[in-house]
C-alpha cells in the first residue's frame, strides 16, 4: 500500500515530528511504500535517506491573524491548484497522511475530501496553540477533522484533551504514543564524579528554560556539577548569556552547549538526570529516550508527563510544579545528596527504565500500530 505523507510548514523546524517520521520509515514493513510530497527540506531528506520517493511542492501558509481572513480566496485557489497538479500522485496513494504542521489542512485537504474518497490521517504533534484555535480559517480545519474519511491521531490522551477543551474535536480520534529505538545497555558508561545534568530539545522559552535558570540560582551547590544543553533554537543566544552569568555566581557549575545533533542518545548516556521543564507539550519524546538510556528524568508536572509516567508505572517523585523554580530547586538539591544520587546512578534503576521503554514505548510497537491503521483504512476504502 502506498502512503502519501504531506508536510509543507512555512519554516523548517527540527522537532520531535522529524524523529517520529524517521523511526517509522526505518521500521515499516515491505507492505508499506511511503512517498513524500511537500516543501519541508529536512523531512524530504529523511525520506530520501530511507529509499522513499519524494516530490517537491510549494509551501502553503498557516493564517494566524484575523486580518489573514483576506487570504481565504488564496487558500481556495491554491488548494485546488495543488490537488490538480499532483492529482496522479494522490490517485495512486491508498492513504493520505498530514505528517506535521497544518498547512495542507487549510489548502488541499478540504478539496481532497470533497472530490475523492481517499482516507486521510492527520498526525497532531503539538498542543492546541492560539495560532490554531484563534485562526480565522478554523472552520476549514474543523471540516477536515470531522469528515468521515479523516482519522486524527494524537500522541497522548492529555494532548487530545487540550484540543477538545478548545472545541476542536475529531470525528474519529486515535491515540498512538510515540516510540523510540531500543538498543542494548551493555556498553553504558559508568557514572562517577561530578553530577551531570542534561537538557535535550529546542532552546526556546516555551521549554521552561527560564524556570531551570532560576531554579539553579536557588540551589546551594556544594559539589561539582555539569549542565549539558543538546539542541538548538531561537533563544539559544539569550540563554547562553544567562547561563554564563549563572556560572559566575556558581563556580562549581559547568555549562556546555552542544547544539543540534541527529542522535542525542550518546550524550544521554553520560547524564545522571535529564531536565524537561516545559510549559506545555503534546508528548515528551525526550523523556522516553532518556529512560531508554537508563537515565532518570526531572520534569514539570504537565498532564502528559504524568500520563507517560503512569503508563510506564514509574514513580512521579521527580516531577515538580510547572513553572515553579522553587519546587524544581528542591528536587535538584535533593538529588545532589550522595545517597540519593547513588540510587539514581545504580544499575538496577537503569535496567528497570530501559526495560519499561522496551515494553511500552518501543518504535516497533508504534510502527505496528500505524501500519494496522493504514491497512484498515485501505481495506475499508
Amino acid at each position: 500500500m502506498q502512503i502519501l505523507f504531506l508536510a509543507s510548514p512555512l519554516v523548517n523546524t527540527k522537532g520531535g515530528a522529524l524523529t517520529v517520521i524517521q523511526n517509522l520509515l526505518q521500521n515499516f514493513s515491505a507492505q508499506v511504500r511511503p512517498v513524500y510530497l511537500g516543501s519541508f527540506t529536512d523531512m524530504a531528506e529523511i525520506f530520501r535517506d530511507n529509499g522513499a520517493d519524494t516530490h517537491a511542492a510549494r509551501p502553503g501558509f498557516e493564517p494566524v491573524k484575523k486580518r489573514n481572513i483576506l487570504l481565504f480566496p488564496f487558500s481556495v485557489l491554491s488548494g485546488i491548484v495543488y490537488l490538480f497538479r499532483h492529482r496522479r500522485l494522490f490517485a495512486r496513494s491508498d492513504v493520505i497522511v498530514q505528517a506535521t504542521s497544518f498547512t495542507e489542512v487549510f489548502t488541499v485537504l478540504p478539496w481532497l475530501l470533497l472530490f475523492t474518497q481517499k482516507p486521510v490521517v492527520v498526525c497532531v504533534h503539538t498542543a492546541c496553540r492560539r495560532a490554531v484555535y484563534a485562526n480565522p480559517l478554523l472552520p476549514l480545519l474543523k471540516y477536515v477533522w470531522k469528515h468521515p474519511q479523516t482519522t486524527v491521531v494524537y500522541v497522548s490522551q492529555a494532548q487530545a484533551a487540550t484540543w477538545q477543551e478548545r472545541g476542536i474535536c475529531a470525528r474519529k480520534p486515535r491515540v498512538v504514543h510515540n516510540g523510540t529505538k531500543v538498543s542494548s545497555l551493555s556498553k553504558k558508561l559508568k557514572r562517577t564524579g561530578s553530577v551531570r545534568f542534561a537538557f535535550v530539545g529546542r532552546i526556546h522559552r516555551e521549554k521552561g528554560l527560564e524556570t531551570l535558570l532560576e531554579a539553579f540560582s536557588l540551589v546551594s551547590l556544594d559539589r561539582p556539577a555539569e549542565l549539558l544543553f543538546v539542541g538548538d533554537g531561537a533563544d539559544r543566544a539569550y540563554f547562553t548569556q544567562k547561563f554564563a552569568e549563572l556560572t559566575r555566581a556558581l563556580p562549581l557549575l559547568k555549562v556546555r552547549w552542544v547544539g543540534f545533533v541527529p542522535n542525542p542518545k550518546k550524550y544521554l548516556r553520560q547524564a545522571d538526570f535529564t531536565f524537561f521543564p516545559s510549559k506545555e507539550e503534546a508528548f515528551g519524546l525526550g523523556i522516553i529516550e532518556s529512560w531508554e538510556r537508563g537515565v532518570a528524568v526531572i520534569a514539570s508536572d504537565l498532564e502528559v508527563f504524568k500520563e507517560i509516567h503512569q503508563r510506564a508505572r514509574i514513580s512521579q517523585e521527580l516531577l515538580f510544579k510547572t513553572q515553579n523554580p522553587a519546587d524544581l530547586a528542591r528536587i535538584i538539591q535533593s538529588v545532589l545528596d550522595t545517597q540519593i544520587l547513588a540510587k539514581y546512578r545504580g544499575p538496577a534503576l537503569a535496567s528497570s527504565l530501559h526495560e519499561t521503554v522496551e515494553r511500552k514505548f518501543s518504535v516497533q510497537k508504534m510502527t505496528k500500530t500505524y501500519e494496522e491503521l493504514f491497512a484498515a483504512l485501505t481495506k475499508a476504502n
